[in-house]
């Protein structure tokens, strides 16, 4: 094993796979996996060595017991970062990672094509006639450039 190994940890899923594939060609850097229900006596080691903390943002996909606070930070004397993917950081209490000298940082937009295309799908599926009046919308200013729909035209 290399000198200066970084210990990387995160729990049931990274936010994308190529994390785990660019972390592969890194010799340098040790990657973790746990679950949820991982016992304790395992994850004390793997916690206590670590440097970083992957962490994802949605609550009810990670237990109480892996959120980023006071309890679990006390048990991570070689903690530097907590680093959330996804929308917002509900999983971290950045004043407790502040004073416990954690730094916290976000990396939100990676899923922002996916959250488009289900709020499109699911409006278009809810809505049906929202589709179609889209649809119109675009046909009607493509045709009419400089027209506001519903406006009268020129006789």
């Amino acid at each position: 094993m290399k000198e200066n190994v970084k210990r990387v940890f995160y729990v049931r899923q990274v936010a994308h796979p190529c994390f785990l594939d660019i972390i592969a060609h890194r010799p340098e850097i040790r990657i973790d996996k746990l679950e949820n229900e991982t016992p304790d006596e395992a994850v004390q080691p793997i916690i206590t060595a670590a440097h970083a903390y992957q962490i994802g943002s949605a609550r009810d996909e990670l237990r109480p017991r892996f959120h980023a606070q006071r309890d679990l930070l006390a048990r991570m004397p070689n903690l530097l970062v907590v680093s959330t993917s996804g929308a917002g950081y509900d999983t971290v209490d950045v004043k407790d990672c502040t004073e416990a000298g954690v730094l916290v940082v976000n990396q939100t937009g990676g899923n922002a094509e996916a959250v488009a295309a289900t709020l499109l799908y699911r409006a278009f599926t809810v809505f049906p006639t929202l589709g179609l009046g889209l649809l119109a919308a675009a046909t009607w200013r493509t045709h009419h450039p400089g027209e506001s729909i519903g406006s009268p035209s020129d006789p």
